[in-house]
This record gives structure tokens, C-alpha cells and sequence, in this order.
């Protein structure tokens, strides 16, 4: 069947978008978004201009670095605030902006808060944590940043799997939140077929399925368990713990599974 991944509004706002990505590139200030990162909760952007001093929000943006022709500007925004790109410049006796609106405002938890509150937990197969400099799994990765290693343990009598329990944020979603991800970083070149169960209060002695169609790609993954507005938490109650299941019953031991971080979207 079909499902719907768009409305009228959404193709309106990317169409503007795009009229005034093609603006600003063709203004003599040749201004471009040449790169976005997000790490740990916020947006890097990486902005160009070739003669026009660029602003963010109308304000003035230090964070610059001189190009043969032109200069660089880094931009950064917290998704605790709603992401958001809203850089401007005064170029052709006009001013031309563009505004990047990344939705909803989220609340990030970084590798080292599921480490110190035991976040992630055995269930069938071994799991072992450590805690690492994310530079030395990823070069894109911020030089202050921590991904927490998952050693995960021959699944010899089931897949390899890990349980996400934590009372203060994983047993807190609620219809008031829209999604809750989880983001993971695969350092091999293997891709690894993976699932997301939950497991509800109504029913602590089963996993009751979410998605069994995922695949950990190498590089960056975003696995999201979405449309909380939408369950039906009368009947559930509350989620108790989420678990996350990783290839499948036989697999050797993987070292090169990294957690980067949860997320709640409100």
C-alpha cells in the first residue's frame, strides 16, 4: 500500500526553501551552505560568502575563517531550542535570506549520560560498555565528543540484542512527546540487520514488536520510535524499556557497534 510522507504545506516550504538557496548562490555574494553536522544534540552549519558579511538571527557571526576568496562561517544551534538556520545577507542593494527549519525542539542524552545511569543492560546475550574519545572511531566527529562501545557477546542461544531502561526518560514519554530516537554509529563495513521491540507496563512479561525492518548501515544510524502522540497510552501504560536487537542467532561477537546518543522530540 501507499502511506502519505508529505503534505501540501511540507512541498510549499521545501519549494520556497529552494528559491532561496538558488538566490543566494546567484547573488555576487555566491553565499552556500556547504556543510551540516549533528553531533550530540546541536547543528554545525558551514557557510559561505564570497564578499557579503553573513548574519544569523540578524546578529553578527564571529565565528569566521578567511578563505583564498571569501570567508567560512560556522554557525551552531541547540536542538533543546527548535534547530534552526536563519542566516541573511545585504548583497545587490537587497537583503536575501534563507531559513532552515530542522522541526521540533528535542531533549539529547549524550553516551556519557547512558553510561553513568546504566542505560543500556544485558538481556540474553553479553553486553560490556566503554566509554571512548569519538574521534578515534569517526574523524566528523566533535573533538570533545564520546561514543560508548558495545561489546557485544556470541549469540549463541539468541541475536544479539541490549536493553535501553531508564526511569527518567525512557518510562517518562508520553503523548506529550513525538518521538524518542537513538542513534548509532557502525564502525565496519557490515551491514547488520537489526529490530526495535518495546516492552509496556501494561505487559512487563514480553517485547511486543516495533519495527523488524532496520538495517545498521556503516556510519551513522537513527533508529526512532515515532508518533508518540498517536499510541494509545491508556492501554500501555508507559514504555518500560526498549530493546534493540542486532543480526540474528549464530553471530560471532561484534566490537564495532557505538552508542552516540538518545533523543526525545517534542
Amino acid at each position: 500500500g501507499s502511506r502519505v510522507s508529505t503534505t501540501a504545506e511540507n512541498f510549499e516550504n521545501q519549494r520556497a526553501l529552494l528559491i532561496n538557496l538558488l538566490e543566494l548562490a546567484s547573488s555576487s555574494a555566491e553565499v552556500c551552505v556547504m556543510d551540516v553536522r549533528e553531533s550530540a544534540g546541536a547543528y554545525t552549519f558551514d557557510v559561505y560568502s564570497k564578499t557579503a558579511d553573513v548574519k544569523q538571527a540578524d546578529a553578527e557571526i564571529t565565528n569566521k575563517t578567511a578563505l583564498s576568496v571569501g570567508y567560512q562561517y560556522e554557525i551552531q544551534a541547540s536542538l533543546k531550542e527548535g534547530v534552526e538556520l536563519d542566516v541573511s545577507v545585504s548583497s545587490d542593494n537587497a537583503t536575501l535570506g534563507l531559513a532552515m527549519n530542522f522541526g521540533d525542539s528535542s531533549e539529547s542524552y549524550d553516551a556519557s549520560y547512558v553510561k553513568k545511569n546504566k542505560v543500556v543492560q544485558k538481556r540474553v546475550t553479553s553486553v560490556a560498555t566503554e566509554l571512548v574519545n569519538a574521534k578515534d572511531v569517526n574523524a566528523s566527529a566533535g573533538d570533545s565528543e564520546q561514543y560508548l562501545k558495545l561489546t557485544l557477546g556470541e549469540a549463541k542461544d539468541a541475536a544479539q540484542d541490549i536493553l535501553l531502561v531508564d526511569d527518567n526518560v525512557i518510562k517518562n514519554l508520553s503523548e506529550k512527546d513525538k518521538k524518542f530516537t537513538i542513534t548509532f554509529y557502525n564502525a565496519s563495513e557490515e551491514e547488520v540487520p537489526a529490530q526495535l521491540m518495546l516492552r509496556y507496563g501494561s505487559d512487563l512479561k514480553r517485547f511486543g514488536a516495533y519495527d523488524s525492518t532496520l538495517t545498521l548501515k556503516p556510519g551513522m544510524n537513527t533508529f526512532i520510535v515515532n508518533n508518540l502522540h498517536g499510541f494509545t497510552w491508556q492501554k500501555y501504560q508507559y514504555i518500560d524499556c526498549v530493546r534493540v536487537v542486532f543480526g540474528e542467532k549464530g553471530d560471532a561477537q561484534r566490537d564495532y557497534i557505538y552508542l552516540v546518543n538518545m533523543a526525545v522530540a517534542r
